[in-house]
């Protein structure tokens, strides 16, 4: 019997390690960045572009709608590092952080090339 239960604790034990790391769970947010000119009017066609993003999250990128918004679901709470561009307006840099089961909201502004 000494000899079975050594057994079965050794075999609990790694299933343990194995199976403890993939039980941890990943908190997720939204992310919703508008982005305007300096009159405050809503600009489409902006391409929103993570440049780093929390380890294991995907870059993510899209491209505002009419309404200047675009949205990014369910991505890793962290830091974000995001460039906004458009042709015919300066790039953007910004720094956002997702909390984890909330949407976090950011508004960003472009400021036109043409004086």
């Amino acid at each position: 019997m000494g000899k079975k239960l050594q057994i079965l604790c050794m075999l609990t034990a790694i299933i343990l390690i194995f199976a403890l790391p993939g039980c941890r769970t990943v908190s997720t947010g939204n992310l919703k960045v508008t982005v305007i000119d300096s009159s405050g009017s809503y600009l489409a066609g902006a391409k929103v572009v993570s440049q780093e993003q929390p380890g294991s999250q995907l870059k993510v990128t899209g491209l505002t709608g009419s309404n200047g918004v675009v949205e990014f679901d369910g991505i890793r709470q962290g830091q974000y590092t995001f460039i906004i561009s458009r042709f015919d307006y300066i790039q953007a840099e910004i720094n956002i952080t997702v909390s984890g089961g909330a949407t976090t909201d950011y508004t960003a502004v472009l400021i036109s090339v043409s004086p």
